[in-house]
């Protein structure tokens, strides 16, 4: 399944790579995150609870941060277990680039799913995803702009 997706969030390509790269704003930004720690500069593991029509799981996975383009572009690749639910695993191509108003990020993310989950239905699963990706985003802008009011 393949989606994306493009924002306009009113900071510099250099102050979104710094959230993106930073686990507590993660932590906060991915929907359902119930851990996020940073086992290197690149590698992180996460439990993220997530509802996808009747099914709820808890995912245990990992995410990794590979051709990095420090502020202009990276690619993650994750995957994750939800045990008898379900697997997700992907990968997310993510581009940032300066804007009138700050900086325009785009994603591309191919994302296979197995399992109990995988049964619910594409359409299901698609609009979940967009959800899911749109309430990422939403929060990093939230997170972003909450950092640039304290200073």
């Amino acid at each position: 399944m393949q989606f994306e997706g493009k924002y306009e969030i009113p900071a510099s390509p250099d102050k979104i790579w710094e959230m993106l790269n930073n686990p507590e704003v993660l932590k906060r930004c991915i929907p359902g995150c119930e851990e996020l720690t940073a086992t290197t500069p690149t590698h992180y593991e996460a439990v993220v609870c997530l509802k996808v029509g009747v099914v709820k799981a808890r995912f245990k996975g990992q995410a990794e941060m590979r051709n990095q383009t420090p502020p202009n572009s990276c690619e993650i690749v994750f995957s994750g277990s939800g045990g008898i639910a379900g697997m997700a695993s992907g990968t997310a191509g993510i581009e940032i680039s300066p804007a009138t108003t700050g900086a325009t990020l785009e994603y591309i993310t191919d994302v296979r799913i197995g399992g109990k989950i995988a049964q619910i239905g594409s359409k299901l699963l698609n609009s979940t995803a967009k959800r899911l990706s749109n309430q990422f985003f939403e929060n990093l802008a939230s997170e972003i702009s909450m950092s640039s009011d304290e200073h």
